[in-house]
């Protein structure tokens, strides 16, 4: 794995932890993470001018994304009214990739070989 890699990996894991310390000690969490979705949305609209729009077939997958992160946001916030960061954090991390990986087995009948369970994700698929 190249560098470059590893340090964009880094970068967007330290923007993560970042942006979940500034919900959990924000004194309005919803106002927090309204602000962090526009301004996440005002600097993805100049792409809309660069690249190609997604086919019509996508959009449903789009728009049932968009409901299902306002949904996880909305939980999020509530999760940190109650709970610690120590506490919450890892819990919400471990437990998104479990839900995707159970709902590409029971939507997409996705089915994952004994070497997927312990394998890291990053590294390539063997042919």
């Amino acid at each position: 794995m190249s560098a470059v890699v590893v340090g964009l990996a880094i970068f967007a894991a330290t923007l993560h932890a970042t942006w979940n310390a500034f919900l959990r000690n924000g004194a309005d969490r919803l106002w927090t993470v309204t602000v962090m979705s526009i301004s996440s949305t005002v600097l993805a609209l100049p792409f809309i001018f660069i690249l190609p729009l997604p086919a019509a077939d996508a959009w449903p997958y789009i728009a049932l994304s968009a409901a299902l992160q306002v949904g996880y946001s909305v939980f999020l916030v509530a999760a940190y009214r109650y709970g610690e960061l120590g506490q919450v954090y890892p819990i919400v991390r471990g437990t998104v990739p479990l839900l995707v990986t159970l709902g590409g087995f029971l939507l997409a009948g996705e089915r994952l070989g004994t070497t997927r369970w312990w394998v890291s994700p990053l590294l390539p698929r063997a042919s």
